[in-house]
């Protein structure tokens, strides 16, 4: 009887060591993961010892991991995901993460089992080229930006099960002042081209907001998308109460020439410009006066001009403008020349030097073409209003046009317009060339 109950003693002496040691590690462990030091080298030492990293654990009904303490970055991520060492062969186990950054894992060998549950993409997630020797499992994932696989390889299975893509609102709306959404314009949000699975592909209860491109896409396996929402609809509405956003307009412009749709990333880069302009510029357009205005004009003649540098050629039209109203402005009526004496002769000299009985030398044109440029001649062979006003309106470019001719003060237009013609030169020339160089953006 005493030899039983010494028995029972000890068992309850070690049972009740046990739970004591137990619950103190687990306060210990609840009090170490207050900083995201702290959390980073918790998930780490979960991925050595096969364990699930869990982020949204409780113990004793608080949370083991604070919600501002779960957000990790793409590199950590990364590492563990690339690492041929240190990982147990139940390869990383991740739930309730926060990725706040990029997820770059392109032409990354992976060979440990991925499995990210519950996990939200706050970035851009790139796959392509990537190859996974074991499983890729994202259940219930929610990615707030594009994902990428482009020729991605998995050699076992592929589990994307109850994943989101864009869903519920968490993108920020672009409006569009042309009227069209967004959405009419994205391609393969979700990039799966040519991509390569061993095993099964379980898309049951995924939810694509966007559009998803599966060409070329070869499966070992089943392929399961029972309830998935394939709805190829995006938020991107043209609501002018929509928050401002730059980075959302940066990181799909980026996607857009990753992808090589350069004309629609050249949209969405103008976009962004003319929304700064409007939600930005115009607000504090007196609060922070001159530099609003200053700010925001600029941003209005630059979009009217060139479209951002992406259209220098809309430069041609206003120049082309001032140059026929000058034409127009210049023409010998209003002229009058001045008295110049160069030791050398001058182009003027030469032609009133010519013998009156011949004709001075000219172009052979059709006769067709006589009648188009008779509004361009002038009663004089030593004056021509065309080469006049475009030597006027070209700065730091001397035709030699404009040496001996000088508008006639008596008539007022055509001597207050020359400088404007000049300013407007001085100002459609420069930017016309910036945006040819790429300035401009």
């Amino acid at each position: 009887m005493t030899t039983c109950r010494g028995v029972f003693r000890k068992c309850g002496w070690i049972v009740g060591a046990a739970s004591l040691f137990w619950f103190g590690a687990n306060s210990r462990a609840a009090e170490k993961l207050d900083s995201p030091a702290k959390v980073a080298e918790w998930i780490r030492s979960a991925a050595a010892s096969g364990e699930v990293a869990d982020l949204e654990a409780t113990v004793d009904g608080s949370a083991l991991v604070a919600p501002e303490f779960r957000r990790i970055s793409g590199q950590l991520l990364q590492e563990l995901l690339t690492s041929d060492k240190g990982v147990h062969l139940h390869g990383v186990r991740i739930t309730g993460a926060v990725i706040t950054d990029k997820f770059d894992l392109r032409n990354a060998a992976i060979p440990n089992d991925t499995r990210l549950e519950g996990c939200c993409f706050k970035g851009e997630v790139d796959l392509s080229g990537s190859h996974f020797a074991k499983g890729l499992a994202l259940p219930g994932c929610h990615f707030e930006r594009s994902v990428s696989g482009l020729a991605l390889q998995v050699d076992w299975s592929v589990d994307l099960s109850s994943t989101k893509l864009f869903a519920a609102g968490a993108v920020p709306e672009i409006p569009l002042t042309n009227g069209r959404a967004v959405s009419e314009k994205l391609r393969a949000l979700f990039a799966a081209h040519g991509a390569k699975i061993g095993g099964g592909t379980d898309f049951g209860g995924a939810r694509f907001s966007g559009p998803a491109n599966f060409i070329l896409v070869s499966m070992g396996g089943n392929f399961d998308a029972s309830s998935a929402e394939f709805t190829n609809q995006q938020d991107f509405q043209n609501d002018p109460n929509a928050p401002y956003s730059a980075d959302v307009y940066d990181r799909l412009e980026d996607f857009f020439q990753r992808d090589g749709e350069s004309a629609l990333a050249d949209d969405v880069g103008v976009e962004k410009k003319r929304q700064e302009r409007k939600r930005v510029f115009w607000p504090a357009l007196w609060d922070n006066f001159p530099h609003g205005v200053i700010s925001w004009f600029k941003s209005l003649m630059l979009d009217r001009l060139v479209c951002y540098g992406r259209r220098a050629w809309q430069a041609l039209i206003p120049s082309a403008f001032f140059i026929a109203l000058g034409c127009w402005a210049f023409r010998f009526e209003n002229m009058t020349r001045e008295s110049k004496r160069r030791e050398e002769p001058t182009p003027t000299q030469i032609w009133e030097k010519w013998p009156a009985k011949q004709p001075p030398p000219r172009l052979v044109l059709a006769r067709w073409s006589r009648s188009v440029l008779k509004p361009l001649r002038s009663r004089s062979p030593n004056y021509h209003a065309f080469w006049y006003s475009l030597d006027q309106f070209v700065p730091l470019v001397d035709l030699k046009a404009s040496d001996e001719w000088s508008p006639d003060p008596l008539h007022r237009f055509a001597w207050h317009y020359l400088v404007v013609h000049k300013i407007a030169g001085a100002i459609l020339i420069p930017i016309a060339l910036a945006a040819l160089g790429g300035i401009v953006k």
